[in-house]
């Protein structure tokens, strides 16, 4: 059996710098790795299997970094303003309008914070702290008109997630063959949590309320069968509002037909004759998606209809200045709102359609979690058991009452 080959490695120091240089197994390259200011070991190819070559350059790399640390050198490094021209040219046309909306908004306030000549690189434990604080105290103010003034944790939890999405997108956008960041600065770094999140649930009794009051709220009869698909579904109003005619299937042959349009399992319509199609452009996630029209929301769904013809593309539930557009959240929200009224209903805070939501994930926890997503549309257990299903009154009660 032949030797193993013994790897050689070399600790230098130059200008008060440490830097190691190593033969790598399995390259033809001699690597250097050097300890940088915030604790991260560095590791790169010096380009070259020459062991005197590549000693030249690692020592020409510490004197580099000793000039920069030391002496105070001006770094070329990416600033905020630069991270975000280049992102909202190259990223911003490939996301949707909410999003990059979005995007914008965290920008300007990271931006208005620290100064458009801040370096990212620079980001710290510290400066996320100083963010959060004047988020916090009021002192940076979103330019969203509907935004609070002294926002949630939650609020500037996501803020901050958004801002490390678009650092790691800079990871790996390449300007000359080169990252516009090596690493992001934001990954290890700890960003505050609500502590106290409000999830509140729409009861049955509250459901039924509103219900009793939704075509005086709304005479074109829409919201009566919004509110019952947001009850029996379980599905964001978002993607409910963009249904269109043609994703109601109310016989088999809808269903099957439709299921072999989109290469979907066709021996779905065996166990649903009736279905909804979730188209994908109106998911959050972008998944097209099909699931069982529950016999409760089948009769106000055909009611409507007959109600109101559409066929195709038409819009279910189209807007009321313009049929070629749907209903917007906004508008959905403002009829939710004036059917709580109508019915003598405190407001729930945090509530809206989205405690619909949550309160049908919540009636369904005793069943398989499995099919529970599959029906709901969700993707990640740990989203649907942490952030929309939660402990009930009844339930705790037998636990605390266990023998």
């Amino acid at each position: 059996m032949a030797a193993r080959k013994k790897h050689w490695s070399k600790n230098l120091e130059e200008s008060g710098i440490q830097i190691r240089v190593y033969e790598r197994a399995n390259s033809s390259s001699v690597c250097y790795s050097i300890i940088a200011e915030d604790g991260r070991k560095l590791r790169k190819s010096l380009k070259t299997g020459d062991r005197t070559l590549a000693e030249s350059r690692a020592r020409a790399i510490a004197q580099e970094l000793a000039k920069i640390r030391y002496t105070g050198a001006p770094s070329t490094g990416l600033t905020l303003d630069r991270l975000r021209a280049l992102y909202l040219h190259h990223r911003g046309p490939l996301l949707t309008k909410v999003r990059k909306r979005h995007m914008e908004l965290v920008l300007s306030l990271v931006v208005e914070h620290f100064g458009p000549e801040y370096l990212v690189d620079d980001f710290s434990q510290h400066a996320l702290d100083s963010y959060v604080s004047a988020r916090q105290r009021g002192t940076l103010r979103s330019a969203d008109r509907r935004a609070s003034k002294a926002p949630a944790a939650g609020t500037i939890r996501n803020e901050l997630h958004s801002f490390s999405v678009i650092c790691n997108w800079a990871t790996e956008f390449r300007v000359r063959r080169r990252p516009l960041l090596d690493r992001n600065p934001v990954r290890r770094l700890k960003i505050p949590q609500e502590l106290n999140p409000r999830r509140p649930l729409v009861t049955e009794a509250r459901y039924k309320a509103l219900l009793s009051v939704a075509d005086q709220a709304d005479p074109e009869g829409r919201l009566r069968v919004l509110l019952t698909l947001a009850w029996e579904t379980g599905r964001r109003i978002n993607a409910i509002l963009h249904l269109r005619a043609s994703d109601v299937l109310l016989t088999e042959d809808q269903v099957l037909r439709t299921l072999a349009e989109e290469g979907q399992d066709e021996s779905l319509a065996d166990y649903w004759p009736r279905a909804l199609r979730w188209r994908a452009e109106f998911d959050k996630c972008k998944y097209l998606d099909f699931s069982p029209l529950p016999e409760r929301a089948r009769v106000p769904l055909e009611a409507h209809l007959r109600r109101h013809p559409v066929v195709g593309e038409a819009w279910l539930f189209p807007a009321n200045r313009d049929p070629s557009r749907a209903l917007n959240k906004l508008a959905a929200g403002y009829y939710l709102v004036r059917a709580e009224k109508l019915a003598g209903l405190p407001h729930q805070k945090r509530g809206g359609w989205h405690a619909f939501r949550r309160a049908w994930a919540t009636r369904r926890k005793a069943l398989p979690v499995q099919d529970v997503m599959r029906a709901g549309g969700w993707r990640d257990v740990k989203a649907l058991q942490t952030a929309y299903q939660s402990a009930d009154p009844e339930t705790v009660r037998r636990v605390m009452d266990m023998a």
